[in-house]
């Protein structure tokens, strides 16, 4: 498992609708479609390469969600 920071990286939320569902699912979890999120940091630590970005939600609290659930937002 590896954690990485990189300060000034900004996503946006969209719920990833593929045929396996990824949990946690954003919109259930305190986090806006279209809303602007910090990553707080990433973490690596599946076997399939899978990046996990740590984000705080909209109630403050700080989850793990799947890249795929997130999409980069150039430099605000």
């Amino acid at each position: 498992m590896a954690l990485y920071l990189q300060p000034n990286l900004h996503v946006t939320i969209k719920t990833f609708a593929g045929q396996q569902p990824l949990t946690p699912v954003p919109a259930l979890s305190g986090f806006t479609e279209g809303q602007t999120y910090a990553v707080l940091g990433a973490i690596e630590h599946s076997p399939d390469g899978e990046l996990w970005f740590m984000l705080a939600n909209d109630r403050g609290e700080i989850w793990r969600i799947s890249n795929r659930h997130c999409r980069y937002v150039p430099s605000l």
